[in-house]
C-alpha cells in the first residue's frame, strides 16, 4: 500500500515537471495587421491570421512564393491565373496544421503563445475568398520576451511615407 502510495506522488510530480517544461517552451507572439492605401496607415481587422513552422510546411511555403511570382507578373500571365494559384494557397493555408491560428480579427492585434521553434512563417488573408489581400512574413523567434511582428497587407514601398 505504501509502495502505491510513493508511486502515485512520484508519478504526479513528473507531470508536474513535464508540464513546467511544456510551459517554458512556449513562445509569445504579438502579431499586428498593416495595409497602406493612398498614403494612409491603416490596420484591417477581418482578416484571417495563420502560423507555422516553415520546415513542418515546405510545399506551402513554396506556393506561397510561386504565388507572389505570379502576382508580380500578373500583368504578364493574367489575374486568372494568379487568381487561382491565390486560391489554392488559401485552402491549403486554411487545412494544413498551424502553431496558431485566427479566423476573422476583431482587432488589428493578436497575441499567442506557441510552441518554441527557431523560425516562424506567419499568413494573412482576407475575409473571403473573394477579398484577396495577402500578407507573409517571415521572423525567427527569441525565447524569453515576445516577439513582435508586423503583417503588411501593402508593398513595404507603399507604407514608407504612410501616416
Amino acid at each position: 500500500m505504501k509502495m502505491n502510495r510513493a508511486g502515485t506522488w512520484l508519478f504526479a510530480i513528473s507531470l508536474a515537471i513535464v508540464e513546467r517544461g511544456v510551459q517554458a517552451e512556449q513562445v509569445k507572439l504579438k502579431i499586428e495587421t498593416e495595409e497602406c492605401n493612398r498614403g494612409v496607415m491603416k490596420h484591417p481587422v477581418k482578416v484571417s491570421l495563420a502560423v507555422f513552422d516553415p520546415t513542418e510546411v515546405p510545399k506551402l511555403v513554396e506556393m506561397a512564393l510561386d504565388y507572389e511570382v505570379s502576382a508580380s507578373h500578373m500583368n504578364e500571365e493574367g489575374t486568372d491565373k494568379a487568381r487561382e494559384k491565390y486560391l489554392d494557397l488559401r485552402r491549403r493555408a486554411v487545412s494544413v496544421h498551424a502553431l496558431a491560428r485566427s479566423k476573422h480579427l476583431s482587432a488589428p492585434t493578436v497575441e499567442f503563445s506557441i510552441p518554441a521553434v527557431r523560425q516562424i512563417v506567419v499568413f494573412g488573408f482576407g475575409e473571403t475568398e473573394h477579398d484577396f489581400r495577402y500578407a507573409r512574413r517571415v521572423r525567427d523567434l527569441m525565447l524569453g520576451r515576445t516577439n513582435d511582428v508586423v503583417l503588411n497587407f501593402s508593398k513595404d514601398e507603399e507604407c514608407k511615407n504612410a501616416n
